[in-house]
């Protein structure tokens, strides 16, 4: 998929009916709610496709039983599918401003989105992350 500079890869899209699919596997034996932040990569795929609905699939590395799977229907209406398209060229376009500028203080930081700060484990700039964070708080 392509919008306007961003590019993504659905799993799987029904292409009849407009239906992208989002494949995840994790170690638990039971999922009550999809992650966030798979959601919210299923609500771009959505918006880019203009789709009405998609569905998160996950399998349950954990269940041993018959149907290790678990499915979770995603919808949006019309004006939910714009709000996702600006959201995306927002994020995009700073992120992209980001890295022109050779400058992470100008991405949007995660360590404090609970969702997501997992992504800072490992990553090699979580130094000179949290020096950025430090002096904004400073001034």
């Amino acid at each position: 998929l392509e919008f306007q500079g961003t590019s993504g890869n659905v799993d799987i899209y029904d292409k009849i009916r407009n239906i992208p699919l989002e494949f995840k596997t994790t170690r638990a034996s039971n999922i009550m709610k999809p992650k966030p932040w798979h959601v919210q990569q299923l609500k771009y795929y959505m918006a880019m496709l203009n789709a009405s609905q998609g569905y998160l699939l996950y399998q349950l590395l954990m269940h041993f039983g018959n149907t290790p799977f678990k499915a979770f229907r995603i919808t949006m209406n019309a004006q939910e599918r714009k709000n996702q398209l600006d959201k995306l060229v927002k994020e995009a376009s700073s992120l992209k401003i980001a890295m022109e500028a050779r400058d992470p203080s100008l991405a949007k930081p995660v360590i404090d989105d609970s969702a997501l700060n997992w992504l800072c484990r490992d990553c090699p700039y979580q130094v000179n992350c949290k020096r950025i964070q430090d002096a904004a708080a400073a001034a």
